[in-house]
């Protein structure tokens, strides 16, 4: 576990597999698959990269590549939402590059862009999840109050 937090693509050896059912050969063949999970700055590279790695009689086989998600701070609907959670929080809200994937990443290759946020919690993922009942509350005002926003005219980027 690093240290400090650092925006860097990440590599996860997700499976292995053999059809060798002995305990004790090396098998002749096996198949490893990488979660792959990178920065828009490797997007381009990574692949290549990686193939220059494997040797010759390796190949390499990809399941899928999809763009992550990188909504610009200055998005106009970023700018929107913010405005409307601090008018409901008393607290600025403050944007960030978070490690993980979400569904929201696949309106990225038609041009949409989206940011996960939500009520307070802890224990995502967990047996031990858990959220605070007032901040769920204050949460679907500020989609309710945010989804209302777009009967008025769009935002502008500035």
């Amino acid at each position: 576990v690093p240290a400090t937090d650092a925006w860097v693509s990440t590599i996860n050896i997700s499976q292995i597999s053999t059809s060798n059912k002995a305990h004790n050969k090396v098998p002749d063949h096996c198949e490893t698959t990488l979660d792959i999970r990178y920065t828009p700055a490797d997007q381009d590279r990574i692949i290549h990269d990686i193939k220059a790695l494997l040797p010759k009689q390796m190949t390499l086989h990809v399941e899928a590549n999809e763009p992550c998600l990188n909504t610009p701070d200055t998005d106009a609907h970023v700018k929107q939402l913010q405005s409307i959670a601090k008018k409901h929080t008393q607290s600025s809200i403050v944007t960030y590059g978070a490690h993980g994937t979400s569904d929201a990443r696949h309106y990225t290759e038609v041009g949409g862009h989206g940011i996960e946020f939500g009520p307070i919690g802890t224990g995502i993922g967990s047996d031990d999840e858990c959220i605070d009942i007032e901040s769920l509350k204050t949460y679907c005002t500020i989609l309710v109050e945010f989804v209302l926003s777009f009967s008025q005219p769009a935002p502008t980027n500035k």
